[in-house]
């Protein structure tokens, strides 16, 4: 009997130790832990946004296109909600800034920031003749091929940008245009037929008797601190009939831009808009070849 009453007792002594700790509680929990929950912060969240070039570190400026939860986009968010998803767009005419997927909102003092390149100031784009002798892969030739029936030419397509700048960092299309005389044009290389374009592109040709493909160019196509040559081979081949007229290519860039639907979208033009307006940098400079 003895050893019965003492098992009985040590129960009764645990229960009410557990009960202590449970409903007793601590002066000194934290109740502002859970943050992503929507808990209250003991500082409120605090938002700053900017932009810095990629390889000079300068401040970009430009106008801040926020997102909150999916929400159409405003130009200040200092104090988002707690735990909500942001997402960040320097919006700049002349510098290509990314997306930046912010996460959810914290609590207390926090940045986001966009990694931006400039514009490409100048470049150029030019045409060499593989078939021609000597070395004319480094020596530009006359614009001019004489090319016959049932043939084919090969040519050498060399673009180079500015050091620091970027014509083309989130990619785009290039477009070869060419008269109906010839059956095919192809690209291989840096810029490559491969890939047909994926965006909308509006594009005009130079003569009613010349048609067009587009084809898709990388991202990070020319980002780089010190430019280099970007080399790519055309093969045009010609059908039945001696071919006359012009073969041009044209590079034409994506950039970000707004949907009517509030959402941020990559392009050539604004076709979620149902507008043909160019959103990235129409490349002027183009590469021309002439059939004699």
């Amino acid at each position: 009997m003895a050893q019965e009453k003492m098992w009985v007792t040590a129960v009764v002594i645990l229960i009410g130790v557990y009960l202590i700790v449970n409903m007793g509680g601590s002066s000194n929990v934290d109740v502002n832990v859970q943050q992503d929950d929507g808990a209250q912060c003991s500082q409120n969240p605090s938002y700053s946004y900017g932009g810095v070039d990629k390889f000079t570190a300068s401040t970009v400026g430009g106008t801040d296109r926020i997102k909150q939860n999916g929400q159409a986009p405003v130009t200040s968010l200092a104090g988002p909600t707690v735990g909500t998803a942001l997402k960040y767009w320097l919006d700049n005419a002349t510098v290509y800034c990314p997306i930046v997927e912010g996460g959810n909102s914290k609590c207390g003092t926090n940045s986001i920031q966009a990694t931006c390149i400039a514009n490409v100031s100048s470049y150029t784009l030019k045409v060499y003749d593989d078939d021609a002798a000597g070395s004319p892969e480094w020596t530009e030739a006359s614009h001019n091929i004489t090319m016959g029936a049932n043939a084919a030419v090969h040519t050498t397509v060399k673009y180079l940008g500015t050091s620091k700048e970027s014509g083309l960092p989130f990619g785009g299309c290039v477009a070869i245009e060419y008269p109906s005389t010839l059956s095919s044009v192809t690209l291989s290389g840096a810029l490559s037929s491969a890939t047909p374009c994926p965006y909308k592109w509006t594009y005009s040709v130079s003569s009613v008797s010349n048609t067009y493909q587009t084809f898709a160019v990388p991202a990070n196509f020319d980002v780089e601190e010190i430019a280099s040559y970007k080399v790519s081979t055309m093969t045009a081949t010609s059908g039945a009939t001696n071919p006359s007229g012009t073969v041009v290519l044209t590079l034409q860039s994506a950039n970000y831009y707004i949907g009517n639907d509030g959402n941020f979208y990559l392009g050539i033009e604004k076709d979620k808009n149902q507008d043909t307006t160019k959103v990235g940098s129409s490349l002027p400079d183009t590469a021309t070849l002439t059939l004699v």
